[in-house]
């Protein structure tokens, strides 16, 4: 197409420019470093979740055969177990002495625990009260009574601490 007019060919120019400047600007924004990041993030985000989608059943597959697989192997070792305590009933007897002892052993500590704790209770409640007494009477005598019941609660409760840890074990 010719122009032959100035005012036809001006036309033709800013149509031309135009064009080259939405061309430009389309050409500046697929190059842009901050557009070609977004769109190679984009691209591996979406990547990545059709990654996972596609793993999602795997995972669960393999999680469904591991949970089967350690409950035949515990129900196995509990089977070979009582094989065991069924062909060494020695084992079995000397077992549920053990199991007893223990029940029994813990059983006497938490009466002596508790004993001792009465002990104490019934020791320190006459301290209180003569403090209480002494109190009235004296107020500077109040302090060494009460400081003799509070060690000797200390005391029993250190006692009854102790006896615990060595039940359990420790030291």
């Amino acid at each position: 197409m010719t122009s032959t007019t100035p005012d036809e060919i001006r036309a033709d120019i800013e149509a031309t420019r135009a064009q080259l400047g939405h061309d430009l600007d389309e050409l500046s924004d697929r190059i842009s470093p901050h557009k070609v990041a977004g769109r190679t993030a984009a691209g591996v985000k979406d990547k990545v979740a059709g990654a996972g989608s596609a793993l999602k059943p795997k995972l669960d597959e393999a999680t469904v055969r591991a949970r089967g697989t350690a409950g035949h192997a515990a129900t196995a070792a509990q089977q070979t177990a009582h094989r065991q305590l069924d062909a060494h009933p020695q084992v079995a007897d000397v077992l549920h002495r053990t199991t007893a002892t223990a029940g029994s052993a813990m059983t006497v500590g938490r009466e002596k625990a508790a004993q001792t704790a009465a002990a104490g209770r019934a020791k320190a409640g006459p301290l209180i009260t003569a403090g209480r007494d002494r109190a009235r009477e004296n107020p500077r005598a109040a302090g060494s009574a009460a400081g003799g019941a509070a060690a000797l609660g200390v005391v029993a409760a250190l006692i009854a601490r102790r006896r615990r840890r060595r039940r359990a074990g420790g030291v």
